[in-house]
């Protein structure tokens, strides 16, 4: 880490400094982040997966038991919750002119390090104003 540098985040793996975004080996410089969008892609899969056994399970209510119903619903609702707690940052950058990094973590400290990278990214647009 640069000895100007300073965390504005840290959670295990993810880290903000004022100058970088860290992830497991993966460095962005902030300087070259132009935006980022922050989204729940496994949730929407999972979504549809659960609505497939929810359907399964209507359209089968004669041929499978109770507690055939109660494990699909429950695998249902267990899919939804899970991933709804999983996010994807995904990073358009300067440096990245042909691909975009992504991120895949908790949603939590993703919107909180794109909450940080956004409070930065505005801090050095003022300070480019400045002068």
């Amino acid at each position: 880490m640069n000895k100007h540098s300073k965390f504005i985040y840290r959670s295990g793996v993810l880290s903000v400094t004022t100058q970088m975004l860290r992830f497991r080996g993966r460095r962005y410089r902030l300087s070259k982040i132009e935006n980022t969008i922050l989204r729940r892609p496994l949730f929407i899969i999972a979504t549809g997966f659960a609505m497939l056994f929810v359907a399964a399970t209507i359209f089968n209510n004669d041929i499978i038991y109770l507690s055939e119903t109660i494990i699909l619903l429950t695998i249902s609702i267990f899919i939804m919750l899970t991933t709804w707690f999983i996010g994807t940052l995904q990073i358009h950058s300067r440096t990245l002119s042909t691909s975009e990094g992504a991120i895949t973590w908790l949603y939590k400290d993703l919107a909180k390090a794109q909450e940080a990278i956004e409070e930065l990214s505005m801090a050095n647009e003022d300070n480019d104003d400045d002068l």
